[in-house]
């Protein structure tokens, strides 16, 4: 799908914010570890989400989804499998079953979904049977192996599969099976992905759902143990791994060590009790771009986003103080779970040239790698320099989110640089464009977040009478189908044009 962009006469409206997908991907694996049915509420369904219930799917799980009109309040009621068992020799008709010919077996396509590809390689420690896992993932050359390594030193058996190209040989894919568990002492880097360790928790609190699993997998330890090697990134991810288990009934501990490094303690015991139903909260990794679009175009009538809690363990509400401190008015109402964001009455100058309103200011990413597509926005469309530090984990993501929007703004006029581990962003003369811009030229990579990045940094360079037109936006769906219906109750003007 291709996306027509027009300047707009300032947004304003209230919307609800996209079930969160980082809490979604952990509620249906726990969800199949249980014993008994549970409703989730108000999950996310599509996109990456769409590729960890397919493995759900796969393992025997029934899935009965129930929605409303708007969707944003379905759910679904997940009826777990008896078994933890894959079988892919006899399930090849399956759409989330790939063919490999070179190989003569079945793989899982799981796109380039990190989340559920990290989450499925850490489950071989307690599922039966052999799990081959391909996708876009790979082709991309995304890390994996940190986690590869840590699941043989308790006992896993690892088959990495490669194409053999003419200067290079990347891998298509990865089977593991753990017969037996060797130890309950797990050694890993921190400041690669904190998916490895969220898998790790969710696979070992899976003996404790499933206690006849330790028997077959040959466990007769009442812990295991999680070391973490390095420095942590993306923490806020580990709280909410902790806060969902919590939920569900298990208590992880964290320890804190020298170097800010970290020891999680996994208690092993029978969980009687399972819990009926989950409310997946609202995401702030996507209501961000909402946000940023809200304080750059917003009106005097304000953008009002709801089911937004700050209390919850999501790193990236940190968009809310970065936004208060670049100058933007924001209102958090504490008991209603809602935001707000107030504009202003002229976005344009009468030359139709944006109007800078928020001033740039200095930004560590270390736990919001998701946010810096969309701080690199703002900062291009703000007065004085933006400085975005810590931003080496940032190239692992879908894409090398560094490169590509320090490659693509650059494309647009904006002086923005990176230098050593930090991004600079360079107070620009923003100049509305001229004629209109087919923007074919924009390689966003099929990365959800730059797409959605671009879409707002595009509204406002656009002059009275022209349009912008972004191509292949349909990765949208990774984390927020939502997002062009959003923009569209908050009145921009896009037109969404099939190919």
């Amino acid at each position: 799908m291709n996306l027509e962009i027009f300047r707009t006469k300032g947004i304003e409206g209230t919307i609800s914010a996209s079930p969160s997908k980082s809490y979604s991907h952990r509620a249906f694996f726990l969800s199949i570890l249980q014993k008994f049915p549970i409703k989730l509420i108000n999950p996310l369904s599509e996109g990456d989400v769409g590729k960890t219930i397919n493995v759900c799917e796969l393992l025997g799980a029934k899935l009965i989804e129930e929605k409303n009109e708007n969707y944003e309040i379905s759910s679904i009621l997940v009826h777990p499998p008896k078994d933890l068992k894959f079988d892919l020799e006899k399930s090849p008709e399956r759409n989330s079953i790939v063919y490999e010919p070179k190989t003569k077996l079945n793989f899982i396509d799981c796109g380039n979904s990190g989340t559920t590809i990290r989450i499925l390689t850490a489950l071989a420690l307690i599922i039966e049977g052999k799990i081959r896992i391909t996708g876009e993932f790979f082709r991309r050359n995304r890390p994996l192996e940190e986690l590869l390594n840590a699941m043989k030193s308790i006992g896993a058996k690892v088959n990495i599969f490669y194409n053999q190209n003419k200067n290079e040989s990347l891998a298509y894919g990865v089977e593991i099976e753990v017969e037996k568990v060797i130890s309950n002492i797990i050694k890993i880097r921190g400041d690669i992905s904190s998916q490895f360790i969220t898998g790790l928790i969710i696979a070992v609190v899976g003996f404790s759902f499933r206690p006849d699993l330790k028997q077959k997998k040959g466990v007769n330890f009442d812990s295991f143990i999680i070391e973490i090697t390095s420095k942590i990134k993306s923490y806020p991810y580990l709280l909410i791994t902790k806060d969902i288990c919590s939920s569900f009934g298990m208590e992880i501990k964290f320890e804190n060590l020298p170097d800010n490094r970290l020891k999680i303690v996994i208690p092993i015991y029978n969980l009687e009790k399972n819990i009926k139903e989950y409310n997946i909260p609202g995401d702030f990794s996507s209501s961000a771009f909402i946000m940023g679009a809200a304080a750059l175009y917003g009106t005097e009538n304000g953008v009002i986003i709801n089911n937004l809690d700050m209390n919850t363990q999501q790193g990236d509400k940190q968009i809310v103080n970065i936004l208060k401190k670049m100058g933007a008015k924001i209102i958090v109402d504490f008991e209603k779970n809602r935001i707000k964001i107030i504009g202003r009455n002229k976005l344009f100058d009468d030359n139709g040239n944006y109007i800078p309103y928020l001033n740039g200011t200095e930004v560590d990413c270390s736990d919001i790698p998701d946010l810096f597509p969309i701080l690199s926005t703002i900062g291009s469309l703000s007065n004085g320099t933006m400085i975005l530090n810590s931003i080496e984990h940032i190239k692992l993501k879908e894409s090398n989110r560094v490169l590509v929007m320090v490659r693509e703004l650059s494309k647009l006029g904006i002086n923005i640089k990176e230098i050593e581990n930090s991004v600079y962003i360079y107070e620009s003369q923003i100049k509305h464009l001229k004629n209109d811009l087919r923007f074919s030229s924009a390689n966003h990579e099929n990365d959800h977040r730059i797409i959605m990045s671009l879409i707002i940094f595009l509204i406002g360079i656009l002059s009275n009478n022209n349009s912008a037109i972004l191509e292949n936006i349909e990765y949208i769906n990774d984390s927020y189908p939502l997002f062009l219906k959003h923009l569209s109750q908050l009145k921009m003007n896009l037109n969404l044009i099939d190919k």
